[in-house]
């Protein structure tokens, strides 16, 4: 999606939620090379914004008050965002707050997938191909 959107000539930004989450709480240091507004700013601003793996981190306030920032803005602005997780609606609920999902309600159009993981799927393939060999 992310490279598409880039294609016609957009800004789109694809960001791990726990690898953000990471990036961060990095910045609280002083030794930090980038600042926590610089973060939130880029991630505001750009025209889509994929958040992936919502849910796979410990919550805590903290992260939800990050998590609602970040879908806060981008609701007031009216941007695109997508938002991937493995947890269904009302797991991530509690994870990242009513406050946030309300918001990702009005703006996400949610599709469920229900289908088997990925890479377990590549996982038995190479399994088989090496009993095979």
């Amino acid at each position: 999606i992310v490279h598409e959107i880039i294609k016609i000539g957009m800004s789109a930004v694809f960001q791990n939620v726990p690898s953000l989450l990471a990036r961060i709480r990095s910045t609280f240091g002083s030794n930090s090379k980038e600042q926590e507004d610089q973060i939130f700013s880029a991630l505001i601003d750009v025209d889509v914004l994929v958040l992936d793996d919502a849910g796979a981190e410990k919550w805590t306030d903290w992260t939800k008050a990050s998590i609602y920032r970040i879908i806060d803005e981008r609701y007031r602005h009216m941007r695109p965002t997508l938002l991937t997780s493995n947890c269904d609606l009302s797991e991530l609920e509690l994870q990242i707050g009513d406050r946030a999902i309300d918001r990702i309600i009005e703006l996400c159009e949610i599709k469920e997938i229900k289908a088997e993981s990925y890479r377990k799927i590549l996982a038995r393939r190479r399994k088989a191909e090496k009993m095979v060999e």
